[in-house]
């Protein structure tokens, strides 16, 4: 058992300060090795905890425009990028299953915002982002996670290769996924600037909080 604060019940919030300052004391590349780090992403990774991976050697990447990129050293498998944040705040089930979904549709979004290179709403800015005007991806999303049968991420990854360093996949007959696609067939989508997008969040924002209060 590790003798670290956080798994003997110290706040999230000291063990997040604890990393940040040992992470300061090595530059980019630099290789090193911590029985915290260690210790953390085999007991919270959500995958490595599965597997029973534990990584050796850490090492932070530079990455353009602030931050960097976090990567750990598996003696069977080599360099792997890891969330040391993700091990402290885990995403649940449904959030990994929600942004699945949301990678899936992806290459939809991209393909509607280039044949709407102009905003849909304004017609004057070039279009950043895609709005779902109907059905909100929100719903879609609800919908699609009634038809999974179990949130069990053991039986979820089944074909999912984490060593691919792609994003976590559902598998292609996953019934949330067919569905999640076969909705963006006939969803009402508008390419936007980011300014409309706001103004359009933030109506439907002002519009479902007063349908909630006249309930």
């Amino acid at each position: 058992m590790n003798q670290h604060g956080y798994f003997q019940g110290a706040s999230k919030t000291a063990l997040r300060r604890e990393i940040q300052t040992l992470l300061l004391t090595y530059k980019y590349n630099q290789e090193f090795s911590s029985s915290l780090l260690s210790d953390l992403v085999y007991e919270k990774h959500y995958y490595c905890s599965r597997h029973k991976l534990r990584p050796t050697l850490f090492r932070k990447g530079y990455r353009k425009g602030g931050g960097y990129n976090f990567e750990a050293f598996f003696p069977a498998h080599g360099w792997h990028r890891v969330s040391w944040r993700q091990c402290i705040n885990p995403h649940s089930e449904r959030e990994l299953i929600g942004q699945a979904l949301r990678n899936a549709v992806q290459p939809i979004i991209a393909a509607y915002k280039s044949e709407h290179p102009v905003c849909e709403r304004c017609c004057s800015k070039s279009s950043e982002e895609v709005d779902h005007m109907w059905p909100a991806f929100s719903t879609i999303m609800e919908n699609a996670m009634r038809l999974i049968l179990t949130m069990n991420l053991d039986d979820l990854q089944t074909n999912f290769d984490w060593w691919s360093k792609k994003s976590f996949t559902l598998a292609d007959d996953n019934p949330a996924l067919i569905y999640t696609l076969q909705a963006h067939e006939n969803a009402a989508l508008q390419a936007l600037c980011r300014k409309c997008h706001e103004d359009v969040t933030r109506h439907r924002r002002i519009i479902d909080e007063s349908l909630r209060y006249a309930a």
